[in-house]
């Protein structure tokens, strides 16, 4: 999915996909993938490699589950500055990171390591193996993010639907009805 984000040259020029528009008549596809950005925005990261293409401030790269952002505003800084004004010769610079931060936001910066090699900033999926986005990662992170957090009892029913010994049919008219995607639903009514 990060690739696709990359090669977008002639569909959003000058800018990147989480910040592309719906045009005024978009095709079908484009449409969907942009009904994807917020929960795209809410699983990127950044992976830290030379610091220089991630601000400090305003863009997820911290190991800070729901926001991997700065909470505190850092002291003495200009707005401008990239993450590799934290850092020498490939090294956190721990003394300028402690001035700056608070204490929780300057251990999380501490807690990263950093490569050997002076490789880019990338993109990855917090909610994947290795970075990696999939569509199960996607579909747990949107599960949590529609229930506010309290995404283990939906999982577990979830997953009590899937594991019935019935027809497949018969489970994906389960989730259809409780989902409200099927006509059905909207004349049954739940008996309290």
């Amino acid at each position: 999915m990060v690739h696709c984000i990359r090669s977008k040259t002639q569909v959003v020029p000058n800018s990147n996909f989480l910040n592309a528009n719906d045009s005024y008549s978009p095709s079908f596809t484009w449409h969907s993938l942009l009904c994807t950005k917020e929960l795209l925005a809410a699983g990127l990261q950044w992976s830290i490699g030379n610091g220089e293409s991630v601000p400090i401030v305003g863009i997820p790269w911290l190991p800070k589950p729901n926001t991997f952002q700065v909470i505190h505003p850092p002291k003495s800084l200009n707005g401008s500055e990239t993450v590799s004004a934290l850092m020498t010769d490939n090294v956190w610079n721990k003394k300028l990171i402690r001035e700056m931060f608070e204490c929780d936001d300057s251990e999380c910066v501490l807690s990263i390591s950093l490569p050997s090699d002076q490789r880019q900033d990338v993109l990855i999926w917090h909610y994947g193996k290795q970075g990696q986005f999939s569509v199960r990662s996607a579909y747990s992170l949107a599960c949590v993010l529609a229930s506010n957090g309290n995404s283990s009892n939906i999982m577990r029913t979830w997953g009590s639907v899937w594991e019935l010994h019935i027809a497949p049919k018969i489970r994906l008219f389960i989730w259809k009805m409780c989902n409200k995607q099927c006509i059905s639903s909207l004349f049954w009514a739940p008996v309290k």
